[in-house]
Parts: structure tokens; sequence; C-alpha cells
């Protein structure tokens, strides 16, 4: 028969491979159900020995996420489905352009180069799956002329 861990050995191995939210780690303990009682007592113990840490983890989700190329807005929906909740200023405007020239670039995209309306309106909205706010996509493309009408929205 094979052994069960404890949840803390669950937990450090977890996290052994990445870095969880606290409601992440949660998630993943309740479904290898474990007691909510167990689940608190360890998230406690990780919190207080730095093991778990949601300001840490959000700050190297940002970065990853806006290394893969994905906008604030996509973001901070995928964080606060981890439990984290982002202002929205918490990603500065800088990280996102950077973020989605870089994306730009990797694809051979001139953003400065003239495209007809139709390719333009497919690539505002394919960025703006990728969560980047119109804000940004302005800024990067020199104009609102790559801006779909409509609200900054996930």
């Amino acid at each position: 028969m094979a052994r069960r861990f404890t949840a803390r050995e669950t937990a450090l191995r977890l996290l052994a491979r990445r870095d969880h939210s606290r409601e992440e780690l949660r998630q993943k303990l309740a479904a290898r159900e474990y007691s909510d009682e167990d689940i608190e007592s360890e998230r406690e113990e990780l919190s207080r020995k730095s093991l778990i840490d949601d300001g840490r983890f959000a700050e190297a989700f940002v970065r990853w996420e806006l290394e893969r190329g994905f906008g604030a807005l996509a973001i901070r929906d995928r964080l606060r489905r981890k439990g984290i909740s982002l202002p929205e200023d918490a990603i500065a405007d800088e990280r996102e352009i950077d973020s989605l020239r870089a994306y730009l670039q990797s694809r051979g995209i001139d953003p400065a180069a003239p495209s007809p309306a139709a390719e333009r309106a497919r690539l505002s909205r394919r960025l703006r799956g990728r969560g980047y706010r119109g804000s940004t996509l302005a800024k990067v493309f020199g104009s609102t002329r790559i801006i779909e009408s409509g609200e900054d929205a996930p």
C-alpha cells in the first residue's frame, strides 16, 4: 500500500517545484482531501517561515507573464483566480509597453509599418485577447488607429 504524505510534506513537495499563492496551495491540498484544519495550519506555518509569500509570488508571476507576452489585464485576471488581487496600476505602463514591444518583435511585427485596416483590426483583437490595454496599444502603435472601440477588458 502506498504511503500517504502529510499535508506538510505535500505542501513542501509542491513548493519545491515552484512558488504558489496561499489560495493556490489551499486548493491543491484540498483537492488531495486534507482537512481544512490541516491546510490552514500548514499555510500559517509556511507563511511564518516565508516559504509562501503572496507578494513574492505575485511579483514573480507578473514578471514571468510579461516575458511570455501577456498584458496587464490578463495577468490581473490570472492572479485573481490564484487568490491575489492587484490594484489596476500595479503593473507599470512602461513594463507593459516593453512586454508588448518584445512580443511584437518576436513575431516579426513592426508597429510603425503601414498595414490595411482589416489587418490592424485582427492584430488589435489578438493583442486585446492577450490582455493588453487599449492605452498601451495606442502608445506602441503611435496612434489610436490600431484600437477598436470598446473597453479595456480581459
